[in-house]
């Protein structure tokens, strides 16, 4: 299973990873543009290529959404689950944290902090 967030350049890459009957899950495209992914490579392994929209998902099942996400923070309260802290800056070091982010030296979440 591939679970991409990024699109272009890692898709192809990806794609191909794929063995047969492999899940190819599309959750975004913050590598800028969405990609175009050679369909051959979908037949000749029977793979899949499913587009997840949690948003929209949520929106239209708001009772089932809500269950989800009571599980997943009785899981974190459980310590089943670790998220990864965010890492912080303080407010007046913005810049700096902007920065960081473009370059991608910034994994995870970035907040800033009065």
């Amino acid at each position: 299973m591939v679970i991409d967030p990024v699109g272009e350049p890692f898709a192809e890459p990806a794609l191909r990873s794929l063995r047969a009957f492999g899940r190819y899950l599309v959750v975004g495209f913050t590598g800028g543009s969405i990609p175009l992914l050679p369909l051959n490579r979908v037949l000749l392994e029977n793979r899949a290529i499913l587009g997840v929209d949690w948003g929209a998902w949520s929106r239209q099942n708001p009772a089932a959404n809500q269950r989800l996400v009571a599980d997943v923070l009785s899981r974190v309260a459980a310590g089943a689950l670790h998220p990864v802290a965010p890492q912080t800056f303080p407010l007046e070091r913005t810049a700096e944290a902007l920065n960081a982010l473009a370059k991608r030296q910034i994994t995870g979440k970035l907040a800033l902090l009065p």
